[in-house]
């Protein structure tokens, strides 16, 4: 024997191969033409011989079955095949007992036979082996082991006197033993399943594990939601093993599912000590389905139990603490600290109509305020009635397009500094859009900004939304049936500042995506009743004293909640007060569409009574509905406009495209606020160019530096003639006929050159820089840009166009480096970009119409005052007149320096419009006269004069 072993060259032994095994062997041999002959498929393992050189450590297949093979199959060393060969042998050799180790060894030990040189690397993860312990008579036991996906431990052989097998005794060698073995045998004798009561659900299955000697095996169950945007799939461990165990395994696990949904499940085993997971299932998949219908009504009761019983005791301290008002702020402070969404001015007034507050409330007032320190107790007062503001909306700080997402992002962070709880409900968008917003998957990942805080929104629940039917055109037979639309709601919160996002990708995939007419009303249907669903669902905590829906997508709000009896019953919707915002009342952003389409019936979709229909009914048009004449109609609190001649103008014959007929009826439940701006973001960029020791941001002539220098940069960006003394004369924003369009390309006289070539031609230090997205179809769009790009080539270096949508931060570079910025409007509700203009120091020349003629003062020379120049007259002439004006009055240093300088100081910030808020929702919410017997309130009665039309 001992020479035996001092001459082997080559262990041949013989291995169990499987179908599998047999068919991938040849499978590969066909890939070389060298498959044996008429290879058959069989059920039960034939017997491959194996060898190994001792020289080389290949691994060569010569025979399989009773083919002899055409070519040796070579398995080289390195190769996965090569690791998990040695790994069966290696585990074989060490089953066997010592005194049955050195004729075991013999058994598998022969001369030197011829070995090919030809290789064939086999790399297949299913095969399986049946190693021979001994001959078939010995009734030796038969092992079966999986070939590893990762690399098995060599074979390693100590020839010495007394010949024995030394095998390393690694302890990741025998956990990778332990994993090749679980893939080989462990299986589940039946299916998954999955019991569902109510939120609970109970796991059971049956399975078999292998003989894993020495290493613990560990089984976890791998579970969760295939709804989108669900919560990450959960691993939660259920038993460990014994190596040593055997047999089958029952197991029954509960869990609970909190989120309604389509769920899944399935097992996974782990060997102690690896991090490899071999799956029961399908790979990291599900085996087990199931469908929980609604979430955990015992975590929504507890949460509505929870916010109503905060109500209740904010109402005790605030009756309790009405004697000894210096207790009050400390008080205060705790009810916002715990419960900062609870509006203090709405509980206060519900306090003193129950009569539980002690003392007179003129008492109260005086008393505090005798103390000067009681700013907290004086705001309180200044709030009396406010309770939390909902504003409903297609836009907000995670989705900007326009205005309204300016509007949204600046104006209820003021609110809340001002104590007044803010609750915005607006659509979370599945997919990316460009610049305007990011998708669902980002945003549920990095966060929205609220405020200065970026905040990740969490889960909170779900509500549904229920649609009418359609019909076919004239008669009662459905078109579509009705419908249900489940929606996911999101919370993100800072302070009394919320903000709760809707998602379902098929209504709300992206902001204004381009659909047909009656998805567009399907989409605005499903976001206004989702927001009505949202304050309605007792454990979400919306209790608003004011809904403020904004624009057509959600102009249905204050119909629905009027005219449906579901929310007429919920009695926190039925005495809160809805407004509707009109940011621009021109027909085109009324939402006119159509009552039916290709011979289908849309009303019935809004799933109200039939004889309501004449109330969404357009004025001009009896085959339109219109959503903004909905809101007019039936808004309990009034409409709001942005600003006050624009709240005039939509009241006059005409000025509201057929709104107007409504509005003349209620002019005093009508508001005009201007629209502020976010001086933060306006001082942070110029904030950026503080950096510079060079620029004195705090006088005229510093900002004028950094200007010309802002200029120089803008000028080299996008091609024009770098110079810092030249003027630069800018349009930022959306290109449609409304900005005045028509204006600057219209020819002057007989001449016939536009109103933008006469600048050039009288002031040959002006440059033109126009950026912005065409509106598509409108014709003034189309002839401005044909004008521009002549006399782009025409005055070279003096002209520039950008068609494209810009960025704000790139809009405010922009208007920081102009002189001037150009705002002809036909008509302007309110405006943003005036208002950011004045802010950079930027002068406007503009039409003295709407929010344009309410925040720019015109010059005037003999005061020398103002910080811009206006026109009247929607003319060519006149704009051109006004722009000829402009550029010759701010030659003169001092004029012009003058003008940057008031423009600077103008105040238009969001904070400096919150007092015109107050006194307008203290009004609507109050009623006249309750809120003209406020003695506190009356510096807010002078604020109404110039804030309603009536």
């Amino acid at each position: 024997m001992n020479a035996n072993l001092r001459s082997a060259e080559v262990l041949r032994f013989e291995i169990g191969v499987n179908a599998a095994a047999y068919g991938s062997l040849v499978a590969g041999l066909r890939e070389l033409n060298q498959a044996p002959s008429n290879p058959r498929t069989f059920r039960r393992a034939i017997k491959a011989s194996v060898e190994l050189d001792l020289a080389s450590r290949r691994y060569l297949i010569r025979s399989l079955g009773r083919h002899t093979l055409p070519r040796a199959v070579a398995v080289n060393p390195g190769s996965r095949t090569h690791s998990n060969l040695s790994g069966v042998l290696t585990s074989s050799l060490r089953e066997q007992d010592a005194h049955d180790l050195a004729s075991f060894i013999e058994k598998i030990i022969d001369a030197a036979p011829q070995i090919s040189g030809d290789a064939l690397h086999v790399f297949r993860g299913d095969l399986e082996f049946h190693v021979l312990g001994e001959s078939e008579e010995n009734d030796r036991p038969t092992q079966t082991i999986a070939i590893a996906r990762t690399l098995a431990p060599s074979l390693f052989l100590d020839i010495d006197d007394s010949p024995t097998l030394v095998v390393p005794e690694r302890p990741e060698g025998i956990i990778e033993l332990a994993v090749v073995a679980l893939r080989n045998e462990a299986r589940l004798l039946s299916p998954i399943k999955a019991s569902v009561s109510s939120n609970t659900i109970e796991i059971s299955a049956r399975l078999t594990l292998p003989l894993t000697p020495t290493v613990p095996v560990d089984l976890f169950l791998h579970w969760g939601s295939y709804e989108e945007l669900a919560p990450s799939w959960q691993d939660e461990p259920l038993l460990s093993v014994d190596g040593a165990t055997t047999g089958p395994l029952s197991i029954s696990h509960k869990i609970h599912a909190p989120h309604r949904g389509r769920h899944g499940a399935t097992l996974f085993l782990r060997a102690r000590g690896s991090t490899e997971s071999v799956w029961l299932g399908r790979f990291s998949s599900d085996d087990a389905h199931f469908y929980i219908s609604s979430d955990d009504s015992t975590v929504t009761q507890e949460r509505a139990a929870m916010l109503s019983e905060m109500r209740t005791v904010a109402a005790d301290i605030l009756a309790l603490s009405a004697d000894v008002p210096h207790t009050l702020t400390t008080q205060i402070e705790t009810i916002q600290t715990h419960a900062p969404h609870i509006g203090i001015g709405a509980i206060l007034k519900e306090v003193v109509d129950s009569g539980k507050l002690h003392v007179a409330l003129g008492d109260w007032r005086e008393k505090i305020l005798e103390q000067p320190e009681h700013d907290k107790l004086r705001s309180l007062l200044l709030n009396y009635g406010i309770g939390e503001v909902v504003f409903s909306t297609p836009e907000g700080p995670h989705a900007a397009a326009g205005g309204l997402a300016q509007v949204i992002s600046g104006l209820p962070p003021e609110l809340c500094q001002r104590g007044i709880p803010v609750s915005i409900i607006t659509p979370l968008y599945s997919g990316e859009n460009g610049n305007k917003h990011p998708s669902a998957q980002h945003l549920l990942a990095h966060g929205v900004r609220i405020g200065g805080k970026v905040v990740i929104p969490e889960y909170v629940g779900s509500i549904t939304v229920n649609l009418g039917p359609t019909y076919h055109y004239g008669t009662t037979n459905h078109r579509r049936a009705p419908s249900t639309l489940p929606i996911k709601v999101f919370l993100a919160q800072v302070e009394n500042l919320r903000i709760f996002l809707l998602s379902n990708s098929s209504v709300f995939d992206q902001l204004y995506r381009p659909v047909y007419a009656d998805e567009q009303l399907r989409r605005a249907v499903v976001l206004s009743r989702a927001t009505l669903e949202v304050i309605a669902t007792d454990h979400f905590g919306v209790r608003p004293s004011a809904i403020i829906s904004n624009d057509w997508m959600t102009a249905c709000v204050p119909a629905l909640a009027t005219l449906d009896p579901n929310y007429r019953n919920v009695p926190w919707l039925r005495e809160c007060k809805t407004i509707h915002m009109i940011h621009n009342g021109g027909a085109d952003y009324h939402g006119r569409l159509p009552a039916h389409i290709n011979n289908e019936d849309l009303w019935p979709m809004l799933n109200l009574a039939p004889d309501h229909f004449f109330g969404f009914r357009d004025p001009h048009n009896s085959n339109l509905l219109n959503f903004t004449m909905a809101a007019a109609q039936h808004a309990t609190g009034g409409i709001l406009t942005v600003s006050q001649p624009y709240a005039q103008q939509i009241c006059a014959p005409g000025g509201g495209d057929g709104v107007d007929y409504v509005l003349q009826h209620r002019r005093g439940s009508v508001f005009g606020i201007s629209n502020g701006i976010n001086r933060v973001e306006i001082d942070r960029y110029l904030s950026s160019l503080r950096s510079d020791s060079k620029y004195d941001l705090s006088t005229t002539a510093g900002l004028l530096k950094a200007k010309a220098d802002a200029r120089c940069s803008l000028q080299e960006t996008y091609g024009l003639q770098v110079s810092p003394q030249a003027r630069l004369v800018s349009f930022v924003g959306r290109m449609a006929e409304q900005k005045g369009l028509t204006l600057l390309s219209a020819p002057l006289g007989a001449p016939g050159i536009s109103a933008l070539e006469d600048i050039l031609v009288r002031h040959s230090d002006v440059q033109l820089l126009f950026a912005g997205p065409l509106t598509e179809g409108d014709r003034s769009a189309h002839d401005l840009r044909q004008c521009l790009w002549h006399l782009a080539s025409k005055y070279p270096g003096r002209v520039a166009v950008h068609f494209d949508y810009v960025p704000h931060s790139k809009a405010l570079e922009i208007i920081f480096a102009s002189a001037f910025f150009l705002m002809p409007s036909r008509f302007e509700p309110g405006g943003i970009t005036q208002l950011e203009a004045l802010a950079a120091g930027t002068l406007v020349i503009g039409r003295n119409v709407g929010g344009i003629s309410a925040t720019i003062e015109n010059y005037d020379s003999r005061s020398m005052s103002g910080n811009g120049f206006l026109f009247n007259d929607f003319t060519p002439g006149a704009f051109a007149a006004t722009a000829d004006w402009a550029l010759s009055s701010a030659r003169d240093t001092a004029v012009y320096e003058m003008l940057v300088s008031n423009a600077r100081s103008a105040r238009h910030a969001w904070a400096d419009r919150v007092p015109a808020y107050q006194a307008m929702l203290q009004r609507i919410i109050l009623g006249q006269e309750e809120f003209n017997s406020l003695g506190w309130n009356a510096h807010y009665q002078e604020a109404l004069k110039s804030l309603t039309v009536g």
